[in-house]
């Protein structure tokens, strides 16, 4: 079980996996939603057809972070979940200056 788990942009995910945090990047609100409900133990991880296992799902961690854009597509969920009181915890990672 990892402590701290990333849901976001590709880059964000790169710096993070460099100081060992375990992500998984998503583009849209789709693949966002999906990594959030299986991060937070709300829905199974799919296998892939071709028998590989299915990407990390983050699930039993106490962390959950977020990119900016990641939490505001998901703003909704993830403040009904923060309500609930419950781990992981949500941070969101604010974006920088242009």
């Amino acid at each position: 079980m990892a402590d701290f788990f990333f849901i976001g942009e590709e880059e964000l995910l790169v710096a993070f996996r460099l100081v060992g945090v375990a992500g998984r990047a998503v583009l849209g609100r789709e693949e966002a939603l999906e990594a959030f409900l299986q991060a937070t133990g709300q829905a199974k991880a799919s296998s892939s057809d071709d028998g590989l296992p299915a990407p990390e799902t983050g699930k039993g961690a106490k962390v959950l972070i977020l990119s900016s854009e990641v939490a505001m597509s998901l703003e909704g969920e993830a403040r009904a979940w923060q309500f609930r009181g419950d781990y992981p915890l949500i941070v969101e990672v604010p974006r920088g200056r242009p």
